[in-house]
């Protein structure tokens, strides 16, 4: 095995790696876009609460180009140690990784769904104490503004820290709420082609669309 082009995984990223314990015997290997990591204990509950035959799930919920970059190169370091799990099924936040996996020759032209929006906010500490009310109020000089990193996107990290937190809504005429799109699809040579399937159908569901919600996703618009 070649392993010098293999992407390494941050050793702080280990909650990213769910149940790695289990992931050579998995009955199925979810490579989740890590925007949706807020959903994505409950979905994965859901999906084996519907199939119960379906006992071991190792997913991730690292950054999308992190997770594209493994499955092309058939593996990945983490901690010094090599995971070369192959994936049944991958989902990104742009139709460029899905066409980069189409060329090469690990998906069929076209044979990935569209399955969810999402929709940009402004997240402000606990009672906004600056008052901000719109993208405007940012570009005033007591603002100050903090982007997540595009590689890592560590401003999770704060969701998931207790800090309190307060959300203003743009609206959605500054929301881009039909511009992110959520793909998901079926890899070409899925070790576990049916129990992938059956995750397909189930993303799509209206159980699964439910359990979206709650998070703030939204449905493809029809």
């Amino acid at each position: 095995m070649d392993t010098k082009n293999f992407p390494v995984i941050p050793s702080d990223r280990s909650d990213d790696l769910h149940n790695l314990e289990i992931a050579d015997g998995a009955d199925l290997v979810l490579f989740m876009a890590g925007n949706q990591f807020m959903a994505m204990k409950e979905i994965v509950f859901a999906f084996k609460k519907e199939y119960p035959d379906i006992k071991y799930i190792f997913y991730e919920t690292l950054p999308p180009g992190l997770e594209l970059k493994q499955i092309l190169a058939g593996g990945a370091f983490f901690r010094g140690r090599i995971i070369d799990v192959r994936a049944d099924i991958y989902s990104s936040v742009n139709e460029k990784a899905m066409k980069t996996l189409e060329e090469a020759g690990y998906l069929l032209k076209k044979d990935y769904h569209l399955y969810l929006h999402n929709r940009l906010t402004l997240m402000v500490p606990k009672n906004n104490p600056a008052g901000i009310t719109s993208v405007a109020d940012l570009g005033r000089d007591s603002v100050r503004v903090s982007q997540p990193d595009p590689a890592n996107e560590d401003i999770a990290f704060h969701k998931a820290s207790g800090i309190e937190i307060d959300v203003v809504e743009p609206g959605e005429d500054l929301d881009q709420r039909s511009r992110i799109n959520y793909y998901i699809c079926k890899l070409k040579h899925a070790p576990r082609p049916e129990n992938a399937d059956k995750f397909i159908d189930f993303i799509r569901s209206s159980t699964a669309r439910h359990i979206y919600e709650k998070f703030g996703f939204l449905p493809p618009v029809k």
